[in-house]
């Protein structure tokens, strides 16, 4: 059985929901996760927002160090485009967010975050960027902060190029995913025992079985012979 893609289209967006609950695991007391939270009246969606709680210690998880308390974040599942109106839409979602609030600078522009994901590096996004008078610094392997004249401190994270031992399940969202990833969170993922991170794990390997289905009937094989 070979890749699915050709046949089938895949929902990344649910692997990543689970994903990033568990790439956040270690603070997930002082974080709050709104999926697809509504902006305003009409059907226009964020693809999520993380609403810190806490602030009295550090966001662990690299990917949550630039977090405050309002963190707008949008998802580009493997080959989704990621260009500079892409880059804006992402921004523009935050300032509707603020905007749409009930009170006057009820969300402060100082506590609110944006977030990209995006699997391949971005390479004509940066450029573009780069072109409009911002600034792309690397700060950890795949977290790029991008600084400038911005409204509120934005991140691009390219899930392939996070380290493999803290972020497995987000580099589970490839149609590429490497064995030692999938072993690795496959065997880590029976020690988590809470429904919330079981539908977690099992969302992340819906998709990623589905994009990688022959890697998973070979480990599951393997698996079975032991």
């Amino acid at each position: 059985m070979g890749n699915n893609l050709g046949h089938m289209e895949i929902a990344w967006h649910p692997g990543f929901y689970g994903a990033m609950e568990i790439e956040l695991m270690a603070d997930k007391g002082r974080l709050g996760f709104e999926r697809e939270h509504v902006l305003g009246k009409e059907p226009l969606r964020m693809d999520l927002l993380v609403i810190r709680k806490h602030f009295k210690t550090p966001v662990q998880n690299e990917i949550g160090h630039i977090f405050k308390k309002y963190n707008v974040i949008e998802y580009k599942g493997p080959g989704d485009g990621l260009s500079i109106d892409d880059y804006y839409k992402a921004v523009g979602y935050a300032c509707l967010y603020k905007g749409l609030a009930d009170r006057v600078d009820q969300i402060p522009a100082k506590e609110v975050t944006v977030s990209i994901f995006r699997e391949s590096y971005p390479r004509k996004l940066f450029e573009a960027l780069q072109q409009a008078g911002f600034r792309v610094k690397k700060k950890y392997d795949g977290i790029y902060y991008i600084e400038g004249q911005k409204l509120f401190d934005t991140q691009v994270v390219v899930s392939s190029l996070l380290k493999g031992g803290k972020h497995k399940s987000l580099r589970l969202l490839s149609t590429h995913v490497r064995e030692a990833d999938a072993r690795k969170f496959v065997k880590e993922a029976v020690k988590l025992t809470e429904p919330g991170d079981r539908n977690n794990v099992e969302a992340v390997l819906q998709v990623s079985i589905a994009a990688n289905q022959v890697l998973y009937d070979k480990i599951s094989l393997q698996i079975k012979s032991q």
